[in-house]
């Protein structure tokens, strides 16, 4: 099957990506939008590149886009809310954590960032809630022998 010129540039993005040459990447990924400006995996990949650059807010950006598009990317708002954890702004990363936990409370990751969130804006009652969850998590994974 025969690529789409979105797809290439999606592709030489990805291996930039790959060999760490984000703002190349970057570029990539936004032909690659341009040429198709519904490509959620274009959105959602140069968000990350920006996030690897430390552009946060470009970041949050695109990946609002791709929530925009799908409002239950996990990973999405997931990475979302770390970006804006390192813009300080906790009460945006609560709510994408809380969001990216309503589509998968197994989300471990997304469970542990919102604990030290809870702690670090005193809200204790909710990150005692956070970590009963994060013991039922442990308790299922080795159960069924993960990690």
């Amino acid at each position: 099957m025969k690529m789409t010129d979105s797809e290439k540039c999606y592709s030489i993005a990805t291996g930039l990506c790959t060999v760490g040459k984000f703002k190349e990447a970057i570029i990539e990924y936004g032909k690659a939008i341009e040429i198709d400006p519904l490509y959620l995996g274009a959105f959602y990949m140069r968000a990350f590149a920006y996030d690897a650059i430390g552009e946060r807010a470009k970041a949050i950006d695109d990946y609002t886009k791709v929530i925009g598009m799908d409002p239950t990317n996990e990973h999405a708002l997931y990475r979302r809310a770390l970006a804006y954890t390192a813009l300080d702004m906790p009460g945006k990363a609560i709510e994408d954590l809380t969001k990216t936990l309503s589509i998968n409370p197994m989300h471990g990751d997304a469970l542990s960032k919102r604990i030290m969130l809870d702690i670090e804006m005193g809200k204790d009652d909710q990150a005692i809630e956070d970590f009963a969850q994060a013991i039922r998590i442990c308790r299922k994974d080795i159960r069924l022998g993960v990690g």
